[in-house]
């Protein structure tokens, strides 16, 4: 899948921070060069810190020393934690981040720059496997543990990293959630990490089996879960009460939420009261729920909704295995978004139980340009169902299964807005300018939701639906625009046709002439598209990349360049 198949290409391409030296300069500032801390298993040396000749052989010892404006280099290798944390005795060894040191991972300790590291080649593990190899008994609680009143912001940082082998599983409550990361008002920056064999159990209330978030917000980036389970809710993250996290970039596979104890919701990802998450460009696949939410689980209070926003996700093979919600289950949410987004392939398994893609009960989810594929209920609802006063608005969306079954079924006083939908068998009235013929996918069975060119998705939408990029895709600083592009990163709304005015599609995709070179949007393709990918190529902005594959931006390379010329030599 897309996120799996980009990972390398965005480290490859990242941004790196300029500083403004000349401006300080000129005030008379004075600049200091951050220190670095050295951390390697392997090193022999004076056990100082002070180069990688004589790194500090255990990771907590950088951490002792280091001081806001620091950075914590490490080599590849296993550092378990040390320290002591909330309580006494080995399982409570936990890691603490500090606010203004980053924490970097994937050396092999011969680098002078953070830019030659590679944490996928050069594994940076911190685990949480302190007694018996393997056996999660006597594990840590936590890997790294942030109790209440840590006051942890975005400039703690972690990066590069491989958590591991925490083990939330003691009933109380500061114990039983968050076995790779525990988040008590602490909103630390993680990026291009991977969560995997965490777990939080011991409780029906357990949380997080990878990231619990209770009065936080840390932003999570370029970061993959895999594997990670909790008894309770949210196999690999939970949040609660008034957390909003971003998560950006990540990939959700094979977590779960498994409980013996009557609970199981969002086998990925839970989302609890007053919780208001962004998530975007994410890949959700082969997570589990023993109840409700195979991927997601959004369930609010009446007085304390719940209200995430998707963006550009993509949601596949997900399952409830005895409840509702195979992808996704909203409970008493307010204002959710689900945009751009693709949940195709997804089940709700047990006979009787609904909403092979999404149930929502009490809900009125905003889905706008998204496409609804193949999803399968063991009773009715195959794409949506809704339950008791479910007032969705869907607009500008795809909702077609393989075998003509049900794609949206409405109970109990629920009266869902579909407009400017392509509707397998058809919904709603002539006014409401929906379509119920085939949508036209390139190839829908290998997961390709593009549409080919006679498609009546194309120029077929509402423009006014377009929300505002809230999650400012374009980094342009303007989040009340209108989002400017698709799943893809190419262009929302554009003139496929070249007869204006622009008209956005109705689905993930849009059809742009981008497909072909045009990448100027002036329907040719000529000199200017051709100094625009030579410009990308140069900079690494993927956004002009032209064969993009299944979704999300990879790398512009010389497939691109061959695909402009060709178009260009024939004059189109």
């Amino acid at each position: 899948m897309f996120m799996e198949a980009c990972r390398k290409g965005m480290k490859m391409t990242r941004r790196t921070k300029k500083v403004c030296i000349m401006a300080l300069l000129l005030l008379g500032s004075t600049l200091t060069a951050a220190s670095v801390i050295y951390v390697d298993a392997s090193a022999s040396g004076a056990n100082n810190g002070t180069s990688w000749a004589d790194a500090y052989g255990e990771m907590q010892d950088a951490l002792d020393e280091a001081a806001s404006g620091d950075q914590i280099w490490v080599a590849a290798g296993t550092y378990n934690p040390t320290r002591q944390v909330g309580g006494t005795g080995d399982r409570y060894r936990a890691f603490q981040l500090k606010n203004g040191v980053e924490i970097l991972g994937g050396f092999t300790g011969t680098e002078t720059s953070a830019e030659q590291r590679d944490w996928d080649q050069h594994s940076s593990i911190l685990s949480g496997d302190i007694g018996v190899v393997d056996d999660p008994a006597d594990n840590c609680y936590h890997v790294f543990y942030h109790p209440r009143n840590s006051d942890l912001d975005n400039t703690a940082v972690l990066d590069g990293f491989t958590i591991t082998g925490g083990n939330a599983d003691y009933p109380i409550s500061s114990c039983r959630s968050g076995g790779g990361f525990y988040n008590y008002d602490a909103s630390p920056t993680i990026r291009n990490c991977t969560f995997t064999d965490n777990a939080a159990g011991g409780s029906a209330y357990s949380h997080g089996g990878a990231m619990f978030n209770t009065y936080s917000s840390p932003q999570i980036i370029n970061c993959y879960f895999t594997q990670n389970v909790a008894e309770s809710f949210g196999g690999a993250i939970s949040n609660i009460d008034p957390s909003s996290p971003t998560i950006r970039d990540c990939v959700f596979e094979e977590n779960r939420a498994d409980s013996t104890l009557s609970r199981g919701r969002g086998g990925a990802v839970y989302n609890g009261s007053n919780s208001s998450p962004r998530i975007v460009n994410c890949l959700f696949e082969k997570n589990s729920a023993k109840l409700d939410g195979g991927a997601v689980c959004n369930e609010g209070l009446s007085s304390y909704p719940c209200s995430p926003k998707f963006i550009g996700c993509v949601f596949n093979n997900n399952q409830s295995d005895t409840q509702h919600g195979g992808a996704v289950f909203n409970s008493t949410v307010v204002d959710t978004l689900f945009v751009n987004c693709i949940i195709s392939n997804n089940t709700a398994g047990a006979t009787g139980r609904h909403g092979g893609a999404m149930y929502n009960h009490d809900s009125s989810p905003r889905i706008i340009n998204c496409v609804f594929y193949n999803n399968q209920a063991g009773c009715v609802g195959d794409g949506i169902y809704n339950y008791q006063f479910s007032d969705a608005e869907i607009t500008n969306s795809v909702l077609w299964n393989v075998d003509g079954s049900d794609v949206i079924m409405n109970i109990n006083n629920s009266n869902p807005v579909v407009t400017y939908c392509v509707v397998q068998g058809g919904y709603g009235t002539p006014a409401d300018q929906n379509s119920d013929e085939n949508p036209g996918f390139i190839d829908a069975q290998n997961g390709d939701f593009r549409v080919s060119s006679g498609s009546p998705c194309i120029d077929a939408g509402d423009n006014t639906a377009v929300p505002a990029d809230i999650a400012d895709l374009d980094a342009d600083g303007d989040t009340a625009e209108t989002l400017p592009y698709d799943i893809a990163f190419k262009a929302r709304i554009f003139d496929y046709q070249c007869a204006a005015p622009a008209v956005v599609d109705i689905g993930a995709y849009e059809r742009t002439s981008a497909e072909y070179g045009d990448l100027d949007g002036d329907c040719r393709v000529n000199l200017y598209d051709f100094s625009i990918l030579s410009g990308g190529w140069q900079s690494g902005n993927n956004r002009a990349d032209i064969q993009t594959g299944l979704a999300g931006p990879c790398l512009v390379d010389m497939d691109d360049l061959l695909i402009l010329i060709n178009n260009w030599l024939e004059g189109i």
